[in-house]
C-alpha cells in the first residue's frame, strides 16, 4: 500500500510515540474498569459518532432536490454513508466494496441491491474502526488525529480482528436486509481457510454479534423502518426469487458481557503496540498515516457537508 511520498521508516509522529508504549497498558486496565462503573461512559462514545454524522446529514438533506420520503434506497444510504466517511465509485473494487482511510469504495456497475449491501457492510467496517479510535483517544486522553487513525487501522488489520470485523459486517447486514438475500460466500470462505477449531470460529461470531449491536444502535436512526421496506422492495425488485442463498458457517446469535468486549477491544489494542514496538513496521504506520492525512483534508475541505 503507498499513499504519497515515501516516508523514512524510522520517523515517527510524537502521537505514535504516545500511542506505541507499553506505560499504557496499565492505563487501559484502569480505563476499563472506569467503563465497567457507567455504560453510559461507553454509550457516549456511539453517541458522538452518531451526533457528528447526523449534522452531516442533515446538511447534505437540506441540499439534496428530492425530498427524503421520494428518495430510492439507495441514494438514501448514499447520504447516509457520506455522512460518516467519504465515498468513491471504482468498477474495480470487489462485490461487496472496500474501505481504508475512512474512504468507502463501491463499484456503480453493480445493480441497486447489490450497492445498498456494499454500503451497509462497508459502513460497518468504517463504525468498527471509528468506535476503536473513540476507545483510544479518550483512554489516552488524546486528541483522535490522524496518527491514532492509522494505528487503529493498523491493529484492525490482524487475522483476528479482520474476522471480528467481518462477522459484524455481516450480522450488521442481517438487521437491515432480508435474510433471503444476504450474500456469506466471503465470509465463509474467510473462516474455513483461517480459523480450523470450532470453538474459535463460535468465539469470533459471537465478538462479531456483539459490536454489531453498537453498530445497529449508531445507525438505527438512520436507517429507519420505511428504509428498510425500501430496501426489501429493491431486493425482490432486482433478484425476485432468484437469489441463492448460502448459509452462513454458524448460526450465532449470542452475544458477550460489556467485560468481555471492553477486555477483546484492549487486547486488540495492546497487541498492535507490542507488534509496533518492533519497529519493523515504522514504514507501515507512516504510509497509513498519510493516506489517512489525504482522505481527512479531502473532507475537511468538502464543499458538500
Amino acid at each position: 500500500m503507498k499513499c504519497g511520498k515515501e516516508v523514512e521508516a524510522d520517523v515517527k509522529s510524537d502521537s505514535f510515540d504516545k500511542i506505541i508504549n507499553t506505560a499504557n497498558f496499565a492505563s487501559f486496565n484502569a480505563y476499563q474498569e472506569y467503563l465497567l462503573e457507567d455504560y453510559h461512559r461507553y454509550l457516549d462514545f456511539l453517541i458522538n459518532i452518531a451526533q457528528k454524522a447526523n449534522m452531516n446529514h442533515l446538511n447534505l438533506l437540506e441540499k439534496c432536490e428530492d425530498n427524503k420520503e421520494d428518495m430510492s434506497a439507495l441514494l438514501e444510504l448514499s447520504l447516509i454513508a457520506v455522512s460518516f466517511c467519504d465515498v468513491n465509485f471504482d468498477p474495480d473494487v470487489s462485490k461487496l466494496g472496500n474501505y481504508y482511510f475512512n474512504l468507502i469504495n463501491i463499484d456503480q456497475s453493480l445493480l441497486e441491491s447489490e450497492q445498498i449491501t456494499s454500503y451497509i457492510h462497508q459502513l460497518s467496517n468504517h463504525l468498527f474502526a471509528e468506535i476503536f479510535e473513540e476507545l483510544l483517544s479518550n483512554s489516552l486522553d488524546m486528541e483522535k488525529d490522524d496518527s491514532l487513525e492509522a494505528f487503529v487501522a493498523y491493529t484492525l488489520g490482524s487475522i483476528d480482528a479482520m474476522l471480528i470485523n467481518e462477522v459484524c459486517a455481516y450480522s450488521v447486514c442481517r438487521k437491515f436486509i432480508p435474510k433471503e438475500y444476504l450474500d456469506v460466500s466471503k465470509l465463509n470462505f474467510l473462516f474455513k481457510n483461517l480459523i480450523e477449531n470450532n470453538e474459535d470460529v463460535e468465539y469470533l461470531f459471537t465478538l462479531g454479534n456483539t459490536f454489531a449491536e453498537d453498530i445497529f444502535m449508531i445507525l438505527n436512526p438512520f436507517i429507519d423502518e420505511e428504509l428498510i421496506e425500501k430496501i426489501a422492495v429493491q431486493f425482490k425488485k432486482d433478484f425476485g426469487d432468484n437469489f441463492v442463498y448460502e448459509r452462513p458457517i454458524i448460526e450465532e446469535n449470542r452475544v458477550y458481557s460489556d467485560y468481555a468486549k471492553y477486555s477483546t477491544m484492549f487486547y486488540i489494542i495492546e497487541s498492535g503496540i507490542s507488534s509496533a514496538l518492533t519497529g519493523h513496521f515504522d514504514k507501515d504506520l507512516n504510509m497509513l498515516k498519510e493516506g489517512f492525512e489525504i482522505v481527512n483534508s479531502n473532507r475537511r475541505n468538502s464543499p458538500l457537508l
